[in-house]
């Protein structure tokens, strides 16, 4: 068993948060779930797992005493970025050619989903098509074992939700033009004959120079939608390399 205490300060020594952030989702598990003073640092776990705060790989190094950065395949893993649609999107680096990325890291559990499976696949899919700087850019698929990951260009920044939610409304000029390149990349996605249907503040990514970036593809619908319908392996085929 491993106490609440050693599991905090791992997370810590990792990188995965901060001391502030830790002390911020403690609170939030122990009134959303009840949790008591002697409650054990699995039981946290687990729940950092279901709210997308930290991969299946990464609790389970945790619970196990190591500190990262975690390994994915050639990447390492450290900090936590976001939750998305259905999987949480950390910072990592190409261990062999130190290239800075972004990973958006699916739950181990989706592998025995195959609905959610399609989502994926169709967000790899129409990712690996688009080429446009309002538009996140996807550079490779893969999985280790039943965790499948995306490998998305090294992100700066937040969401535009959490921009509104510290700061405010915007001021009218930045709005306006955040506005129209929001819909630049609308009009890259719909040339190449995508539907994106989910997007909302937490679905665009603010870059340094608040440029947004359009994420978050699970939902969209694309010329190949025909190909959801397929069983999982034979979407997959060709398209998740296991690394």
């Amino acid at each position: 068993m491993t106490r609440l205490e050693d599991l905090r300060q791992r997370l810590i020594d990792s990188r995965l948060e901060s001391a502030a952030s830790v002390e911020e989702l403690v609170l939030a598990w122990r009134g959303e779930t009840g949790a008591g003073e002697q409650a054990a640092g699995e039981q946290f776990a687990e729940w950092l797992v279901q709210t997308e705060r930290l991969t299946d790989f990464q609790s389970e190094a945790l619970l196990a005493g190591q500190t990262g950065p975690f390994q994915l395949g050639p990447y390492r893993v450290s900090e936590h970025l976001a939750v998305g649609r259905l999987g949480g999107l950390f910072r990592a680096v190409h261990e062999e050619f130190e290239q800075p990325v972004c990973l958006k890291i699916f739950p181990a559990a989706l592998a025995g989903q195959p609905d959610k499976l399609a989502h994926v696949g169709r967000e790899a899919r129409i990712l690996t098509e688009l080429n446009h700087h309002n538009v996140i850019r996807s550079f490779h698929v893969g999985h280790v074992g039943q965790t499948y990951y995306l490998v998305l260009e090294e992100l700066q920044g937040e969401t535009l939700s959490a921009r509104l939610q510290r700061d405010g409304p915007m001021p009218y000029r930045l709005a306006c033009r955040v506005v129209r390149d929001i819909a630049r990349g609308l009009e890259h996605l719909h040339a190449n004959q995508v539907l994106h249907r989910d997007l909302r503040p937490e679905h665009v990514w603010l870059a340094p120079g608040d440029v947004p970036k359009i994420m978050e593809f699970g939902a969209a619908h694309d010329a190949l939608a025909y190909l959801d319908e397929l069983p999982a392996e034979d979407q997959f085929q060709g398209l998740w390399p296991e690394v």
